[in-house]
């Protein structure tokens, strides 16, 4: 299993102040990819909040297998492989992303993606 994060969703605000004027501050967000899953990665967030867990049935409806599941029970063979680990990947950084702008806030830690 991976490690504890003190965040999953990373973000940075991009912007400056000039003259004494404050300019709309932008965010940009960074997510991981081929490489960073890991088994249980995303089960945290999709039972925490309801908008991740749809997230999660969507790509599984979509993809016409069940992909929570492999994310979040595994094998572990099974996630590293390509045709799993890109949607893997895809759908949790689709979940957390709509967890954080449904909160307006980042969700608590979950699962990080990397291994340990």
């Amino acid at each position: 299993m991976g490690r504890q994060c003190d965040s999953v969703l990373i973000f940075f605000f991009l912007g400056s102040i000039s003259a004494g004027k404050s300019k709309r501050m932008k965010t940009a967000f960074l997510f991981p990819g081929q490489g960073a899953q890991v088994v249980g990665m995303g089960k945290d967030v999709a039972d925490t909040f309801a908008v991740a867990a749809n997230i999660f049935e969507k790509a599984n409806e979509i993809l016409g297998f069940d992909l929570s599941d492999i994310c979040f029970n595994g094998p572990a063979e099974e996630l590293n492989r390509t045709k799993i680990s890109q949607p893997a990947i895809f759908t949790v950084s689709a979940a957390l992303l709509k967890v954080f702008k449904t909160e307006k806030k980042a969700p608590p830690p979950a699962r990080c993606y990397s291994r340990p």
